[in-house]
């Protein structure tokens, strides 16, 4: 069996995105195994997903005890593929403004230990989004460059790991399980020395469903950002 590529995808409430996110991945990649880790979603997205994987195969499906938190879930996704003995992870969200066409690229793509999607670098990539969400995206964005000194858009879950070449002791040093393990582990990566890539991607406005994102988890992620600032001025540069 080939083991280079594996898709990861965490579900909380994605009844409605699966099949489509499933369809557009198998004409898009043709042959990558998916594996999705859902939190026990109230409206029965493992049962169905269950119900995909006997009708498309080679799909995973790892139910959760509850809502662990989406860092918490790219945690195990990446744990997980490293211990199947894949060399390279593809993550994404499973609302459908990442783009099964957008995957593909990403999985061609010859250079970087990690290689993120950044949605600030073409024209049109946020046009369908409201005022509110585009500005929030883009502090955030300006936050985590001024506080944590990179250039790259670190909020976001589309990315490709080379795990044959980052391993996964690095998880280590990640703490965050909500939203924040995004830009938390890309600090970490990068004080490791990880090379990064970007690809420029185009988000149009979700298809269904609505943000995963509490007023909670927003203060949670800030405190963090705010926590990380100072901590990273104190980071060893390792190569991974």
């Amino acid at each position: 069996m080939d083991k280079d590529l594996l898709i990861f995808i965490p579900t909380y409430n994605e009844k409605e995105n699966v099949r489509l996110i499933i369809e557009g991945l198998r004409y898009n990649l043709r042959g990558v195994p998916i594996l999705f880790c859902d939190d026990n979603s109230p409206d029965g997205t493992s049962d169905l997903l269950r119900q995909l994987a006997r009708e498309f195969g080679d799909i995973e499906v790892v139910t959760r005890s509850g809502k662990l938190g989406i860092g918490s879930a790219h945690k195990f996704g990446i744990r997980k593929a490293a211990e199947l003995g894949y060399k390279r992870l593809l993550t994404l969200d499973c609302d459908l403004t990442h783009q099964p066409s957008d995957c593909a690229r990403f999985a061609a793509h010859p250079r970087g230990d990690v290689v993120v999607g950044t949605r600030f670098r073409g024209s049109g990539s946020l046009a369908d989004w409201n005022f509110m969400r585009k500005a929030i995206t883009k502090a955030g964005h300006w936050a985590t460059c001024f506080l944590l000194g990179m250039p790259y858009d670190a909020t976001g879950a589309l990315r490709r790991y080379r795990l044959d070449r980052l391993g996964v002791d690095w998880l280590r040093d990640v703490h965050s399980d909500g939203y924040a393990f995004f830009f938390e582990s890309l600090m970490v990566l990068n004080a490791r020395g990880a090379e990064i890539e970007e690809i420029a991607i185009d988000l149009p406005k979700r298809t269904y469903g609505s943000s995963k994102m509490s007023i909670v988890e927003l203060i949670r992620s800030c405190t963090m950002l705010l926590k990380l600032s100072t901590k990273r001025f104190g980071m060893k540069t390792n190569k991974v």
